[in-house]
């Protein structure tokens, strides 16, 4: 498998687990607030830990807010790799292999 592939592979995990937290914090939205906002806040988290391993920017994945701190050095990934990220379906049309740009 090439290096490409791999990285590719640890995005769609990464955002699959996102997509599942970003479900959580929409069915918890009304009955449970603040445990939505932790999902939404886990959903952003993931996504983004997804957009950094595909453009193979290194990051801690503990909970030490090592993904803030990558982000901050992805600023390095060219403004064309991340036009229509706001949301996560939009990140996942950025991927290949989701039907985005490749």
């Amino acid at each position: 498998m090439t290096p490409e592939r791999l990285r590719l592979e640890e995005a769609r995990r990464w955002l699959a687990q996102a997509a599942k937290d970003l479900n959580a914090a929409r069915l918890l939205a009304k009955p449970e607030p603040s445990r939505s906002v932790f999902h939404s806040q886990q959903a952003a988290e993931k996504a983004a830990k997804g957009f950094l391993a595909f453009h193979n920017v290194p990051f801690r994945k503990t909970q030490s807010g090592g993904a803030r701190r990558a982000m901050r050095r992805a600023r390095s990934i060219p403004r064309r790799h991340c036009g229509g990220i706001e949301t996560l379906d939009g990140l996942r049309r950025g991927l290949p292999l989701f039907g985005g740009a490749s």
